[in-house]
């Protein structure tokens, strides 16, 4: 896909969040994105840049998916400090 095409199917996808509070987690993911372009990218070594890859592609396939609440209670006692 060329950049035009990315960054058309990125407006398509974020057009149809409905969830405020996912569309508040995807606003902070794109700002620190976007603040750090290229730096972290290029202190990732080759294997890490391709587990990283894998790990993205991984994430669109919504059975490997965890609901927030669960992930909450998973972790809580992290998340109480």
């Amino acid at each position: 896909m060329s950049t035009l095409e990315l960054k058309k199917e990125i407006h398509s996808l974020v057009d149809k969040i409905e969830d405020e509070e996912r569309l508040s987690m995807l606003y902070d993911v794109v700002v620190t994105l976007n603040s750090q372009t290229g730096s972290l990218w290029e202190t990732l070594t080759v294997d890490e840049q391709e587990e990283l890859r894998e790990s993205i592609e991984e994430s669109r396939d919504p059975k490997n998916w965890i609901p927030h609440e669960q992930v909450r209670e998973e972790y809580k006692k992290w998340l109480s400090r």
